[in-house]
């Protein structure tokens, strides 16, 4: 019987490439700003202009810790009859955050795809620089 051909596997760990985290931050950026009404940022550590009050904005901002629990109030500080299902809706139903979102979702890649390919001179020469440290652009 002949021997079954295995398909090699690399020994040689792949690197963490910051454009690839730089696109990911870039569309949940766009997905919590269209459904939450925060940035990142403000959806994840739950401070919205500096300060740190879950559920007490009075308005449609919804955080983390407003969705773990944290505060008195309900999310989004609205009445006990709002759901998050009907805040995320509302916040949708926005003039022109689900085509911007949309249009984002879409073209994400594509311009990042088409970014990196415009700036390889730049980019080899970096990544050289960086071929030990584990991570590349």
């Amino acid at each position: 019987m002949a021997k079954r051909k295995m398909k090699r596997r690399s020994r040689k760990t792949q690197p963490v490439r910051l454009l690839n985290i730089a696109q990911g931050v870039l569309v949940g950026n766009v997905v919590t700003e269209a459904m939450f009404q925060t940035n990142l940022m403000e959806f994840v550590s739950g401070r919205i202009d500096g300060s740190f009050l879950p559920g007490s904005d009075g308005s449609f901002r919804v955080t983390l810790p407003e969705l773990i629990g944290f505060g008195d109030n309900k999310i989004g500080g609205m009445s006990a009859d709002k759901t998050l299902g009907g805040v995320i809706r509302s916040n949708l139903e926005r003039p022109g955050v689900t085509g911007a979102m949309i249009a984002t979702l879409i073209l994400a890649k594509p311009a990042f795809k088409l970014g990196k390919r415009t700036l390889g001179g730049v980019i080899r020469p970096i990544n050289r620089q960086l071929k030990g440290t584990g991570v590349a652009l």
